[in-house]
């Protein structure tokens, strides 16, 4: 077909059986609410409230505050307790969140404090320790805080929860000038030593319950007494680094759980100074679930009712306004690409999405790329328009070369120009959507 504008075509199809009844899935309400791949995530980086609506199971992580590090050659602080379970809630069960605070930073010659406990229902994950101080032990708590440094003395690290934590490091005993305070324990190992680097921190608990693999609960590193080096780094999981010489440890994250950076211990030419530990990252509370699915209903576009299918056809801008969501497929496509002038190369094809989602309730906004118009004399072919729907692109086809051209790249590439026996070659396509143009 020459010189006709391309549109792309877009479906949508829901299963209608009136036999069918809503799957297996819960539903609540607290925090922040987000959906994604069929499950709901309630993320609580606050204190607040937890309310069942439609009973199931559902995953549980619950991290405390970590506890901030000491000061002089002190300790990293301890994680916080990582709790993460599986619980079936039942309907109308109301749990109350309570999000622990990290421990505050501690200003010279001071312990580290304790992170606070965090609460979902009837799990409490318990506090980080604080880091011990120059010549001082660590302190229990979700993961102990690391014993602060002293000559070849061996302050230990404080006890971990069961199950939660584990015990901080003890601080390394060193025959040259550094003296490393123990890093603190992280939720899934113990301090490590790096040479005449303060201890690290243990490394965190890896959870994908927010969709995203992260790192929660790692210990904060261990301070040094020496200039020139530092102190030990902070564990996977939002730990704190440790400070050096006259230098503080740094904070931990917030929203992780991690222990703060224990300080550095060193004379500044007046005075010894017993640097301050960093401050306890903050803990959180994540909930997730599966979501009932139903039979999808829905207006918008084109609607024909086939074989107990709903098929949504759009050949133009618009919106799919969902009001029951469940199960759909779709087929997604974009405009075409044109064709190169003068022994031009052929337009490439829009690219081809076709796969299965849920679709969630409200209004979705549809995008129909156009096919691109026919390239005028001496011209290369012009890109096809994108096609979009729930955050899925279809990538317009590639523009064919003009003559003595290569094609250009789009959802399939358009095909390289002619020219005697010289190889113009055809534009890449997008994996997955369509292929590359012909070469002349």
């Amino acid at each position: 077909m020459k010189n006709k504008l391309l549109k792309s075509l877009f479906l949508v199809s829901g299963l209608i059986l009136a036999s069918i009844a809503s799957s297996f899935g819960a539903e609540a309400t607290g925090g922040d609410m987000a959906e994604a791949n069929g499950y709901m995530t309630h993320t609580f980086t606050n204190n607040g409230t937890f309310t069942v609506t439609t009973g199931g199971e559902m995953e549980i992580l619950v991290v405390a505050g970590g506890g901030s590090g000491g000061s002089g050659s002190g300790g990293g602080g301890g994680a916080g307790g990582v709790i993460y379970t599986n619980m079936t809630l039942s309907s109308g069960a109301t749990m109350s969140v309570v999000v622990g605070a990290g421990g505050s930073a501690m200003g010279n010659g001071n312990t580290g404090t304790n992170g606070e406990d965090s609460v979902f229902g009837t799990l409490t994950a318990i506090g980080g320790g604080g880091g011990g101080k120059l010549r001082q032990n660590g302190l229990a708590g979700g993961s102990g805080g690391g014993g602060g440094g002293w000559l070849d003395e061996p302050y230990i690290g404080g006890t971990g929860v069961a199950g939660q934590g584990y015990e901080g490091g003890t601080n390394i005993q060193n025959a040259s000038y550094s003296y490393c305070g123990g890093g603190g324990g992280g939720a899934s190992g113990t301090a490590v030593f790096n040479g005449n680097l303060g201890s690290d921190g243990g490394p965190g608990f890896a959870c994908d319950i927010s969709g995203i693999t992260t790192y929660y609960g790692g210990g904060g590193g261990g301070g040094i007494r020496q200039n020139g080096d530092y102190g030990g780094d902070g564990g996977l999981g939002g730990g704190g680094d440790g400070g050096y010489f006259t230098y503080a440890g740094t904070n931990a994250l917030p929203n992780t759980g991690g222990g703060g950076g224990g300080g550095g211990y060193g004379y500044n030419g007046s005075a010894w100074i017993e640097a301050s530990g960093g401050a306890g990252g903050s803990g959180i509370v994540i909930v997730r679930y599966k979501l009932p699915v139903s039979v999808a209903a829905a207006t918008g576009g084109n609607l024909v009712i086939k074989n107990g299918y709903r098929i949504h056809t759009f050949t133009n801008n618009d919106e799919l306004v969902v009001t029951s969501r469940g199960s759909a497929e779709f087929l997604l496509i974009a405009g075409g690409g044109s064709g190169g002038a003068q022994a031009g190369g052929g337009g490439g094809a829009g690219g081809v999405i076709y796969t299965n989602v849920i679709l969630p309730i409200g209004t979705n906004s549809i995008i129909i790329g156009a096919g691109s118009p026919a390239a005028g004399d001496g011209n290369f072919g012009i890109n096809g328009s994108n096609s979009t729907f729930l955050g899925f692109t279809a990538i317009g086809g590639g523009g064919g070369g003009k003559i003595r051209n290569n094609g250009l790249a789009g959802g399939s590439g358009g095909g390289g120009g002619g020219w005697l026996d010289e190889p113009y070659i055809g534009g890449t396509g997008v994996a997955g959507q369509g292929y590359e143009g012909g070469t002349n």
